[in-house]
Protein backbone atom coordinates (compact mmCIF):
# COMPACT_ATOMS: atom_id res chain seq x y z
CA UNK A 1 0.00 0.00 0.00
CA UNK A 2 1.87 3.46 -0.99
CA UNK A 3 1.28 6.15 1.13
CA UNK A 4 -0.30 9.37 -0.13
CA UNK A 5 0.84 12.53 1.15
CA UNK A 6 -1.45 14.91 -0.66
CA UNK A 7 -3.52 16.63 1.78
CA UNK A 8 -0.01 17.93 3.33
CA UNK A 9 1.37 19.61 0.35
CA UNK A 10 0.78 23.33 0.73
CA UNK A 11 -1.33 25.42 -1.95
CA UNK A 12 0.71 27.82 -2.91
CA UNK A 13 4.59 26.80 -2.98
CA UNK A 14 6.08 27.62 0.01
CA UNK A 15 10.04 29.58 -0.10
CA UNK A 16 12.49 28.63 1.68
CA UNK A 17 15.86 26.25 1.86
CA UNK A 18 15.14 23.60 4.36
CA UNK A 19 12.22 21.58 5.98
CA UNK A 20 12.14 22.01 9.97
CA UNK A 21 11.21 18.44 11.43
CA UNK A 22 9.59 18.44 14.98
CA UNK A 23 9.47 15.28 16.51
CA UNK A 24 6.61 14.91 19.08
CA UNK A 25 7.45 14.58 22.59
CA UNK A 26 9.07 12.21 24.45
CA UNK A 27 6.08 10.62 25.72
CA UNK A 28 4.39 9.86 22.47
CA UNK A 29 7.30 7.61 21.74
CA UNK A 30 7.29 5.58 25.08
CA UNK A 31 3.95 4.89 24.72
CA UNK A 32 4.17 3.47 21.00
CA UNK A 33 7.50 2.01 22.41
CA UNK A 34 9.70 3.93 19.30
CA UNK A 35 13.13 5.50 19.39
CA UNK A 36 12.86 9.03 18.43
CA UNK A 37 16.04 8.69 16.15
CA UNK A 38 14.45 5.62 14.36
CA UNK A 39 11.06 8.29 13.76
CA UNK A 40 13.58 10.90 12.41
CA UNK A 41 15.51 9.06 9.81
CA UNK A 42 12.27 7.50 8.34
CA UNK A 43 10.46 10.95 8.12
CA UNK A 44 13.42 12.37 6.33
CA UNK A 45 13.40 9.19 4.04
CA UNK A 46 10.25 10.07 3.06
CA UNK A 47 10.71 13.96 2.94
CA UNK A 48 13.76 13.21 0.33
CA UNK A 49 10.94 11.32 -2.03
CA UNK A 50 9.29 14.79 -2.92
CA UNK A 51 11.72 17.38 -2.29
CA UNK A 52 15.76 17.99 -2.30
CA UNK A 53 15.85 20.68 0.54
CA UNK A 54 17.58 19.92 3.46
CA UNK A 55 15.99 18.84 6.41
CA UNK A 56 16.60 20.13 10.19
CA UNK A 57 15.50 19.03 13.38
CA UNK A 58 14.00 20.72 16.42
CA UNK A 59 13.11 19.52 19.44
CA UNK A 60 9.65 20.20 21.46
CA UNK A 61 10.66 21.50 24.62
CA UNK A 62 8.81 23.95 27.19
CA UNK A 63 9.14 27.59 26.20
CA UNK A 64 10.46 28.05 29.87
CA UNK A 65 13.65 26.72 30.67
CA UNK A 66 14.31 25.07 33.70
CA UNK A 67 17.78 25.34 35.64
CA UNK A 68 18.74 22.07 37.26
CA UNK A 69 21.59 21.34 38.88
CA UNK A 70 23.91 18.08 39.16
CA UNK A 71 26.86 16.72 40.01
CA UNK A 72 27.44 14.66 36.88
CA UNK A 73 26.64 14.46 33.52
CA UNK A 74 23.25 12.87 32.60
CA UNK A 75 20.80 12.44 29.56
CA UNK A 76 17.49 10.60 30.09
CA UNK A 77 14.92 9.65 28.53
CA UNK A 78 12.32 10.96 31.41
CA UNK A 79 13.94 14.77 31.22
CA UNK A 80 13.53 14.75 27.38
CA UNK A 81 11.11 17.39 26.61
CA UNK A 82 11.45 19.28 30.20
CA UNK A 83 13.48 22.58 28.79
CA UNK A 84 16.02 21.51 31.52
CA UNK A 85 19.70 23.34 31.10
CA UNK A 86 21.79 21.39 33.80
CA UNK A 87 24.87 22.79 35.30
CA UNK A 88 27.49 20.21 36.23
CA UNK A 89 29.83 20.49 38.98
CA UNK A 90 32.27 17.79 38.76
CA UNK A 91 34.38 16.73 42.02
CA UNK A 92 37.34 18.20 40.52
CA UNK A 93 35.90 21.83 40.62
CA UNK A 94 35.23 22.12 36.74
CA UNK A 95 31.97 23.62 35.76
CA UNK A 96 30.03 22.74 32.52
CA UNK A 97 26.44 23.43 31.40
CA UNK A 98 24.22 22.24 28.70
CA UNK A 99 20.62 21.94 27.03
CA UNK A 100 19.27 18.20 27.92
CA UNK A 101 17.42 18.38 25.04
CA UNK A 102 20.30 19.57 22.57
CA UNK A 103 22.48 17.13 23.68
CA UNK A 104 19.75 14.51 23.64
CA UNK A 105 18.61 15.24 19.95
CA UNK A 106 22.88 15.03 18.52
CA UNK A 107 23.89 12.31 20.69
CA UNK A 108 20.67 9.51 21.05
CA UNK A 109 21.47 7.65 18.65
CA UNK A 110 24.75 6.51 20.34
CA UNK A 111 23.49 6.13 23.63
CA UNK A 112 20.46 4.38 23.35
CA UNK A 113 22.44 1.72 21.96
CA UNK A 114 24.29 0.94 25.20
CA UNK A 115 22.77 -1.62 27.81
CA UNK A 116 22.63 1.27 30.41
CA UNK A 117 19.93 3.05 28.20
CA UNK A 118 17.93 -0.24 27.49
CA UNK A 119 17.83 -1.01 31.40
CA UNK A 120 16.91 2.89 32.80
CA UNK A 121 16.52 4.96 29.89
CA UNK A 122 19.47 6.76 30.58
CA UNK A 123 23.24 7.45 30.77
CA UNK A 124 25.45 9.48 33.29
CA UNK A 125 28.97 10.46 34.03
CA UNK A 126 30.38 11.46 37.54
CA UNK A 127 33.89 11.97 36.24
CA UNK A 128 33.55 14.22 33.13
CA UNK A 129 31.69 15.18 29.69
CA UNK A 130 31.73 12.45 27.66
CA UNK A 131 33.28 12.92 24.05
CA UNK A 132 30.41 12.45 22.08
CA UNK A 133 27.72 15.56 23.89
CA UNK A 134 31.23 17.86 24.20
CA UNK A 135 30.46 19.86 20.96
CA UNK A 136 27.10 20.82 22.65
CA UNK A 137 28.43 21.38 26.07
CA UNK A 138 30.02 24.60 27.41
CA UNK A 139 32.45 24.86 29.63
CA UNK A 140 31.88 27.85 32.78
CA UNK A 141 35.35 29.35 33.67
CA UNK A 142 34.33 30.53 37.38
CA UNK A 143 37.99 32.14 37.36
CA UNK A 144 36.82 34.95 35.25
CA UNK A 145 34.48 36.09 37.89
CA UNK A 146 36.12 36.21 41.14
CA UNK A 147 37.93 38.91 42.00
Amino acid sequence: MEENFDIFKPKKKIKGSKILIAPPTSKVFKHYDYKVSKWISETVEKIKKFTNKTTTTSSKTNSIEVQKESTCFKISQNWYGSGFIITVNFINGRVFQYNHDEVYDNTISHYEQLACWEHYGCYSSSKNIPTRAQPFVTEINLNKFKS
